[in-house]
Formats: C-alpha cells, structure tokens, sequence
C-alpha cells in the first residue's frame, strides 16, 4: 500500500499529487469537515474552504483520474445527512452536502458508463467520534433504535462500487426490514447509461428499483 497526500481545498495541486496512481478500479472519496459555521459569526475563508473541499476538490480529482478509469470503473463521493437534517450552526455543511449531491447527477451524465454514486452518512456510532458518546441523543431518532456503524456505511460503498445496474432506489417510509438491511434512505438520479445512487444512512428504507 502507498499513501499520497492530496490537499482537495488546493484544487490546483491535485494532479500533481495523483500523477503516480496508474489505472483505476474504483474510486472513493470520503474528505469531511465539520466545523461549525452560524451565520451570525459567518467565517467567510472557512466557509470557501468547505465549499472548495467538496465541490471543487472532488471535481477535479475525477477529472484528474477518469483518463485512468475503465467504462466498468466506478466513483463513490460522500456527503452527509446534514443535506436532509440541518442543525445550528450547520449552514455550509448542509449545503456543500446538497451540493454534493446535484454533483453527483451531473457527474452520471457527463461521464457515462462510468458510474457516479454518493453515500451520506449520519452519525455513525462507532466512529471515533461517536462512540464513547452516553445515551447519545440521536439513537431516539432513527428507525432501527441504533445508529448506523462504520461497516454498514462500508457495505453501502461495496454495493454502489459493485453494482453495474444503473439502479434508481426509490425511497420508502415503512418500517421493515428491508430498512435494517440497509440502514438508508435512498434518492437517485439516473445518467444516459451510468447511474448515481444517494445513500443516506441512517433513515427510512429505501427499495432498489430499476428507473
């Protein structure tokens, strides 16, 4: 294994960073950042640096590396819930989020047959950041009495990287078990012979259907 470091709010650095990867399987990026931001005390540079992260940042490393992708290749970017559930002090997380997820439609498009998917998270337990947390306040609110860990986020990466169908999930609001399996909601759009997927864990199950 070889790491290399790539700075995504440094946009025009990336390819240099990345000029010694070769061919390309599948591509996950998964670059995150938190940090508060309220609009009475707006950080303008912080808020340039998040939207530079993930909107810019993703965009050009795959475009760096698509040259290097196969048609059967695949690219899973993520996101978060805070797209669906903003909280205070989350106005640019929610909304490079969203963003992320109008980038990923049009990604399907411009770059069919690859496949261009998107998983965003909630608050996973057993991350570090999560897990010595007590009586955490958001187990409440999720439909399984638990919040989603590392390897069920893992395991909605496996599948989007893996499946070639071009599947469109439409979301369902019941309880059931189909729910426990995937521990997401799930909202997709559809490119001329790719696909994007959203995932959302955790939240209502979604239903793999074709478009």
């Amino acid at each position: 294994m070889v790491g290399l470091a790539v700075d995504l709010a440094q946009p025009t650095t990336i390819a240099d960073a990345l000029a010694p990867i070769g061919a390309v399987d599948h591509l996950v990026v998964t670059a995150i950042d938190q940090t508060p931001n309220r609009v009475a005390e707006f950080d303008v540079e912080q808020a340039v640096r998040m939207a530079t992260i993930k909107l810019v940042g993703y965009t050009e490393v795959v475009r760096v590396l698509r040259p290097r992708m196969g048609d059967q290749a695949s690219v899973v970017l993520f996101g978060g819930l805070a797209r669906d559930r903003p909280y205070p002090g989350s106005t640019m997380v929610t909304a490079v989020n969203g963003g992320v997820t109008a980038l990923v439609r049009t990604l399907a498009v411009e770059l069919a047959p690859l496949r261009v998917n998107a998983v965003h998270p909630g608050v996973v337990g057993d991350s570090p950041k999560w897990r010595d947390v007590v009586d955490h306040p958001h187990v409440a609110r999720t439909p399984v009495g638990r919040l989603v860990t590392m390897g069920e986020v893992a395991e909605a990466v496996d599948l989007l990287l893996a499946n070639g169908g071009g599947q469109r999930p439409e979301p369902r609001r019941r309880r059931g078990r189909a729910r426990h399996l995937t521990g997401a909601a799930a909202t997709g759009a559809a490119g001329r012979r790719g696909g994007s997927v959203q995932y959302a864990p955790p939240g209502p199950a979604g239903r793999l259907a074709r478009p």
